[in-house]
């Protein structure tokens, strides 16, 4: 699914009706802005507000346990865009 968008004066994008249909969203979505090399990602936040970072601990890949609602897949796609940027600012 791809769409173009543009942005107006004031810096808002509007986010298609079928998008937002798809995703389940509405005015009370909440959403995660994230930067990632040459591109955005907009995503709608995990109710349990998914922060889980994966970290090397002896030696072993780990996702800490904080009581709240995450997702492993999620843990591991941050991990890889943490690990892009870090290498591309290598680079300058």
């Amino acid at each position: 699914m791809s769409y173009t968008i543009s942005m107006d004066r004031a810096g808002r994008i509007v986010i298609p009706k079928a998008v937002r249909e798809r995703l389940g969203a509405d005015e009370t979505t909440v959403f995660n802005l994230d930067v990632v090399l040459d591109r955005i990602e907009i995503r709608p936040q995990d109710e349990g507000g998914n922060d889980a970072r994966i970290t090397k601990k002896s030696g072993m890949w780990v996702i800490p346990a904080t009581g709240k609602k995450f997702s492993a897949a999620e843990a591991v796609r941050q991990d890889q865009e943490d690990r892009a940027v870090a290498l591309s600012s290598r680079g300058t």
